[in-house]
């Protein structure tokens, strides 16, 4: 979309071609388990200055509740950005896996209630009631959708670590998973399934896992197993205070010595879970996200540790360690998904939404 005309070419076909400046609202919007963050600028916009909304629905609301909120948040976000400017675009950030070639989940959550396509939803409704407002001419924006790790790793790597060839991006809080950037590219795989570390197996014959394995590392350091293994340890019931990963990190923080061990036991299960990745991809950063990256210093010297456990012998002069850190940049995965939105098509020519 551009304010006029697409381009201008004074002097005939030899001129010089000005293109207008590109006008209308790109959004993005980050699907947590509790919350959704949903963010909007336009085009020409610094990325800082977004603007944001934090709802009080996720996933876990389930599909109806929190497609109607955020439908609401985005039309609202717009008209804050730029009066009477289409929305051009949304791109969706979702605790899973995506397809990049049908646009659909890779599993199906628990919390998917057996929906998998959830960017076409989305469309729907925003379509639906931006022509209530506008009459059925009205501009339809696209909308494409990814998982919250790949999104996450597009953030980090087009504003915080542009120097870094290769990237994994970690999320640890109710669900576990990562995504990977090599040079510019999102690697998603086949059926974007790359880096689905949360359902790599640690434990040979473990706890059932909702996917329908055994002994997966989400089955052990995803918040809902942190906070069975405090309950364990103090024998409390789920009435217990810490209602969260965020509580149980907020309880290391106060010295606690069980929250400290939760948290220190996750560190080095994700670090374990992590050495796959390193060994495969030999990547030069790993940022963690999530909340059990709250943790900080806790968390990253434990899963540091683990990591150099079970790595080879450095080589004789090497110059370069992995580098493991936390995420810094606020609203990652809502950022990647915004970008995902107006650059989609250039990561992936068959990244779109079926009409």
């Amino acid at each position: 979309m551009v304010d006029d005309e697409i381009a201008e070419a004074p002097g005939g076909r030899n001129g010089i071609v000005r293109l207008a400046k590109i006008t209308g609202v790109a959004v993005g919007i980050s699907l947590g388990f509790w919350h959704t963050t949903v963010i909007a600028r336009g085009f020409h916009h610094h990325y800082e200055d977004a603007r944001k909304r934090v709802i009080d629905v996720g996933v876990e609301s389930g599909v109806a509740a929190w497609l109607h909120e955020v439908v609401a948040a985005v039309e609202s976000l717009a008209m804050e950005v730029e009066r009477h400017a289409d929305i051009v675009t949304v791109g969706m950030a979702v605790p899973a896996k995506v397809n990049p070639r049908n646009h659909r989940l890779v599993h199906r959550p628990p919390w998917a209630n057996g929906e998998d396509d959830l960017a076409l939803r989305v469309r729907e409704s925003l379509r639906t009631a931006i022509m209530k407002t506008q009459g059925p001419q009205a501009w339809c924006p696209r909308v494409v959708m990814d998982s919250d790790t790949n999104l996450g790793a597009l953030a980090e790597r087009t504003y915080r670590h542009q120097q870094q060839e290769t990237l994994v991006y970690v999320m640890s809080s109710t669900h576990v998973d990562a995504g990977v950037i090599i040079g510019d590219l999102l690697i998603r795989g086949r059926r974007g399934a790359v880096a689905n570390i949360g359902h790599h197996a640690i434990r040979a014959d473990g706890l059932l896992c909702w996917c329908g394995r055994k002994g997966c590392l989400e089955r052990y350091i995803g918040a809902e197993a942190v906070l069975e293994d405090v309950r364990r340890a103090r024998g409390v019931t789920r009435r217990e205070t810490l209602r969260s990963l965020v509580d149980v990190v907020g309880g290391a923080n106060r010295n606690d010595p069980v929250c400290i061990g939760a948290l220190r036991h996750a560190a080095t299960l994700l670090g374990e879970g992590l050495a796959v990745v390193r060994d495969i991809l030999d990547p030069n950063v790993i940022i963690l996200a999530g909340d059990l990256a709250e943790g900080r210093e806790l968390v990253l010297k434990h899963c540091r540790e683990a990591l150099e456990r079970s790595a080879a012998p450095a080589e004789e002069g090497e110059g370069h360690e992995l580098d493991v850190v936390w995420s810094t940049l606020p609203d990652a995965p809502a950022q990647g998904a915004l970008l995902l939105g107006i650059r989609g098509p250039a990561l992936d020519a068959e990244f779109s939404p079926s009409e």
